[in-house]
C-alpha cells in the first residue's frame, strides 16, 4: 500500500480534464487529490525458481475511503505484474520504487473496467452502503459538470466473485484467476491474477478539521488479502492512513460561518438590539460546520424567533446584511417582507464573496432581522350605570 498527494490543477492523471466544469476546477480553486496504490495478490516471497504467483480462484475485495474524500473512478489504473517485478532473485519483495517503471508498461483495461463496475457509496449520516453502477456514475458526473457542482460522492469498491476464471466485463469473458506459462514471459497478453492498482480521490475543499491532528488523516480501509488460493475469500481488513504523523501539511483552511441578529428599528435614529432579554438570541447557520462554498445559508429556528418577538408586539419587516443592532437605521438591503412573511432562501451561499466579512479562507456572514412595534386597534370598554325609579300607583310614592 502506498500513497501520495497532488493538486488537481496540475492535471496529473488528467484529473483536471476529468473534473472540468465541476466545483473542483472552478475559478481559483486549488483542490488537492490523493493517489492510492495497492498490491493485489503478489504471492509469497521466497526462492525465485520455486515462487509462483498463485491462481486466485475467488475474490472478495472491499475498499472504503474515509470521510473528506471521494473516489474518482476514471483514474483507476490496473497493471499486470510479472514474477521478476514482484520478487527478487534472493526471494525478497521488489520495491514499487524500483519496479514501477516496468509495471506500468502492462496496463489491463479489462480489470480497470471490472473495478469501475463495483463502486459503492456509503452515506456518512447513517452508514448505509449502496452499489453504484458505472453508467449512473457517468450520468451524475456529467450533471455536476453542467451545473458546476461537486462530483458525486463515491467512497468505496466492493466485489465478490466466486469464479475468477470466468468474469464477464462489457459482454466479454476474462480469466483473472491465473498466471500463464512460467510467469516470466512479459509478452503474455491474457490478464492474470497479480496486479498493481492505483486510484485517485478528490479531497474536500473544506477538509475535516480532524485531519490537522496526529492520527486523524485521510485513509483507506481495505482487505489485507484479495482472496484465498483455496477458493475462499477473506474479509480481513486493515486501515492505512495516508500520513502516519497526522496533519503533515494539511490544514483546515476554509471555514464558513453565518450569524443572524434581531433589531428594533422603530426609532430610525437609534436601533435597539433584540439579541437578548426578549426570549431570543443570535442564531448560527444551520449545519455550518459541514458547509461548503455551494451550501445555501439557512437558519433553522428563525421562524420560531419571529413568533416569539411577535408575542411582544413586534412586527417583522425584513432583512439587512451585517450586524445592524446599533446606530442608525438605513433601510433594508436584502429582503423586504410583505405582510410580515419570512422567507429562508434570501441569504445566498456560504462561499459568496460579496457578503463575506472574513478573509479568503474564513467566510463570515452576518444578517439582521428588523422589527417595528406592531400597532393594533384598541377597543375601549365603559361601564354605564342606569337608575330606574318605580312609582306606586296607589299612593304615588317612589
Amino acid at each position: 500500500m502506498g500513497c501520495r498527494n497532488k493538486k488537481v490543477k496540475d492535471n496529473d492523471d488528467k484529473l483536471k480534464d476529468i473534473l472540468s466544469g465541476t466545483a473542483a476546477t472552478k475559478g481559483d480553486t486549488d483542490r488537492l487529490a490523493m493517489q492510492y496504490m495497492i498490491e493485489w495478490n503478489y504471492g509469497k516471497a521466497g526462492d525465485t525458481a520455486s515462487t509462483t504467483l498463485s491462481p486466485l480462484k475467488t475474490a472478495d475485495f472491499t475498499a472504503h475511503f474515509s470521510k473528506g474524500q471521494t473516489l474518482i473512478p476514471d483514474t483507476i489504473k490496473v497493471f499486470r505484474v510479472y514474477q521478476p517485478d514482484a520478487v527478487t532473485a534472493d526471494g525478497e519483495r521488489v520495491s514499487i520504487g524500483s519496479s514501477y517503471g516496468k509495471i506500468i508498461k502492462h496496463e489491463d483495461p479489462a480489470f480497470e473496467q471490472f473495478l469501475k463496475e463495483h463502486l459503492t457509496v456509503t452515506t456518512l449520516s447513517d452508514g448505509v452502503t449502496k452499489n453504484l453502477s458505472w453508467q449512473d456514475y457517468q450520468e451524475q458526473l456529467n450533471m455536476a459538470k453542467e451545473n458546476g457542482t461537486e462530483p458525486l460522492l463515491v467512497n468505496g469498491i466492493y466485489l465478490h466473485e466466486d469464479d475468477m476464471y470466468h468474469v464477464m466485463v462489457d459482454g466479454k469473458e476474462y480469466n483473472f484467476a491465473e498466471n500463464h506459462g512460467n510467469n516470466t514471459d512479459k509478452s503474455v497478453a491474457t490478464p492474470h491474477s497479480t496486479f498493481f492498482i492505483q486510484m485517485d480521490t478528490l479531497l474536500d475543499a473544506n477538509m475535516p478539521e480532524e485531519w490537522t491532528k496526529p492520527g486523524n488523516v485521510p485513509s483507506i480501509t481495505y482487505n489485507k488479502v484479495s482472496g484465498d488460493f483455496d477458493g475462499n475469500g477473506t474479509t480481513d481488513r486493515s486501515t492505512s492512513p495516508v500520513f502516519q504523523d497526522g496533519g503533515n501539511g494539511f490544514s483546515h483552511e476554509i471555514t464558513y460561518k453565518a450569524v443572524l441578529h434581531f433589531a428594533d428599528v422603530n426609532d430610525k435614529d437609534n436601533i435597539i438590539s433584540l439579541d437578548s432579554d426578549h426570549g431570543v438570541s443570535p442564531l448560527d447557520g444551520y449545519d455550518q460546520e459541514h458547509a461548503s462554498a455551494d451550501t445555501p445559508i439557512t437558519f433553522e429556528n428563525a421562524t420560531q424567533a419571529i413568533q416569539q418577538l411577535e408575542k411582544e408586539n413586534y412586527k417583522f419587516i425584513g432583512i439587512s446584511r451585517g450586524d445592524k443592532t446599533s446606530g442608525s437605521y438605513n433601510g433594508l438591503d436584502l429582503y423586504e417582507a410583505k405582510d410580515s412573511e419570512y422567507l429562508d432562501d434570501q441569504y445566498g451561499k456560504y462561499g459568496d464573496k460579496k457578503a463575506n466579512e472574513g478573509t479568503k479562507y474564513n467566510f463570515e456572514h452576518q444578517f439582521t432581522l428588523n422589527f417595528v412595534h406592531d400597532t393594533k386597534p384598541v377597543t375601549e370598554t365603559k361601564t354605564i350605570t342606569e337608575t330606574i325609579s318605580y312609582v306606586d300607583e296607589k299612593n304615588g310614592e317612589n
